[in-house]
């Protein structure tokens, strides 16, 4: 992995559809990894940063 804890957070838009985020805090920085929608699969560890 990166050394950086992913982190990730739901959130909820107009519609009512609920999404997830997953992402690093580099410094000040947010960097976005995935974002997954309902009917999606789970992350898998191939999809995200090593």
């Amino acid at each position: 992995m990166i050394g950086e804890p992913i982190r990730h957070v739901f959130f909820r838009t107009r519609a009512g559809r609920t999404y997830r985020a997953l992402f690093l805090l580099v410094g000040d920085e947010v960097r976005v990894l995935r974002v997954r929608g309902p009917g999606q699969p789970p992350v898998g560890p191939d999809e995200l940063p090593r």
